[in-house]
């Protein structure tokens, strides 16, 4: 095959119908219309490997240089342009549920937010009440989340911004700086029984879980550049 066979294929390759397609301004508009069924192939696929017990929520950007609406920008990454996915892998790395991000107007399945949504939507996989445990950053988390998770019988472990913890009262970054690197303070949300920990390294880092207690306690070692 030519090379400008192979390009002329791969410009006009998709796997769904035109015709079903909504216009643009319709509210089923779907941008990946095209590969849709392509992506669900995949994921259905994924699902079907049985899953490990610790699994992580994180999105990727795949880069590319083309001009697409699709294209998103995320300056703390290492490849700033490119298309942007939310999975959920397990420990080994392998993904076993992904969702391409097609920017505003994804169907939301609560109020918590563009993030928590993404993690609700890839935990529907994950067993219920079997003691799986599930982590994520601080662009997706809140109390509300913890909280959430836990009454479906998803364990969670993940940082979280502080006003993201609904008045949770925690000692100042001034106290904890007084006392030192490794010092925390940390209180109990009665209700899910989650616990915040606000934990000071080179600045306060805050934590939250529905699994994990203070004890027992380690130390780490970490680099200082006055040494």
């Amino acid at each position: 095959m030519s090379h400008d066979r192979f390009e002329q294929i791969k410009k006009y390759l998709h796997f769904n119908d035109n015709l079903t397609q909504k216009p643009r301004g319709d509210p089923g508009h779907d941008k990946i219309h095209k590969f849709h069924p392509l992506i669900e192939m995949i994921r259905d696929n994924f699902m079907k490997i049985p899953p490990e017990e610790h699994q992580a929520v994180d999105e990727q950007i795949v880069p590319t240089k083309q001009r697409i609406s699709l294209k998103q920008y995320n300056p703390k990454k290492l490849h700033k342009w490119g298309y942007k996915f939310i999975s959920r892998a397990g420990e080994s790395g392998f993904v076993y549920d992904f969702e391409m991000y097609t920017g505003k107007g994804s169907v939301d399945v609560s109020d918590l937010g563009v993030g928590a949504n993404f993690v609700l939507r890839l935990a529907r996989g994950i067993p219920k009440h079997k003691n799986y445990k599930l982590f994520f950053d601080n662009w997706f988390s809140s109390l509300d989340l913890a909280q959430t998770l836990s009454d479906q019988g998803i364990l969670t472990l993940a940082t979280v911004r502080a006003n993201r913890l609904k008045g949770c009262a925690l000692e100042s970054d001034s106290k904890l700086k007084a006392r030192g690197r490794g010092s925390y303070d940390w209180r109990v949300e009665t209700q899910s029984n989650a616990i915040v920990v606000k934990w000071y390294d080179n600045k306060p880092v805050h934590l939250i879980s529905t699994y994990a207690t203070l004890d027992p306690e380690d130390t780490c070692r970490r680099w200082d550049g006055k040494r």
